[in-house]
């Protein structure tokens, strides 16, 4: 289907998009959120960031994406880095060794 109204997109590279769609394109207020962590939030116009040379600022969100695999991996995937929960250690086992 064609992509319209409010959504959320993740790229295989691990970047996401969460914003409006028109017509399968970016188009009105967005986030876009680079592999790296960075963030650009503000317009998009035909599928393009409104002010490119916009300043990025780095997200402190705990949510996001882990990516598998080398940038040269073909079989790289992505993952929401809520599917780790699992193998996180209990809260008494975090906590670093005792220096005493």
């Amino acid at each position: 289907g064609i992509r319209s109204g409010y959504g959320t997109f993740r790229f295989a590279s691990g970047a996401m998009y969460q914003g409006q769609w028109v017509n399968n394109m970016k188009q009105g207020e967005g986030r876009y959120t680079y592999e790296d962590g960075n963030v650009y939030s503000g317009q998009f116009i035909g599928d393009s960031m409104a002010d490119p040379s916009a300043s990025r600022y780095h997200s402190t969100s705990v949510n996001g994406a882990v990516n598998i695999g080398g940038e040269d991996n073909p079989v790289r995937r992505c993952m929401d880095i809520t599917d780790l929960e699992a193998f996180c250690l209990p809260k008494d086992r975090v906590a670093g060794p005792d220096l005493s």
